[in-house]
């Protein structure tokens, strides 16, 4: 069910994860129902992955890195180590 909301938890334009407050809500919400559900952390992020490349093909790794950032701190999670990510 929460995979069906998550665009509506990016930014039209910019796919920022919770970036305004009306998609700051939706993007917790997202994080509460996806754990609700008995989905992983890594289940969550390859959907969000998944979104945002789908939007963007051109996305940079960096962007993506910083909104999987968001939800693994609303998961109750560190932040990425960054050079564990190589590509997309």
């Amino acid at each position: 069910m929460w995979r069906t909301k998550l665009s509506g938890a990016f930014g039209q334009n910019d796919l920022v994860f919770g970036g305004h407050p009306l998609d700051e809500d939706r993007a917790k919400l997202c994080v509460r129902d996806a754990k609700k559900s008995g989905d992983t952390l890594s289940d969550f992020e390859n959907e969000m992955r998944k979104y945002m490349v789908q939007q963007n093909p051109s996305i940079s790794l960096n962007h993506v890195i910083e909104q999987i950032d968001k939800a693994r701190i609303w998961w109750g999670k560190k932040r990425l180590v960054t050079k564990n990510i190589k590509t997309l």
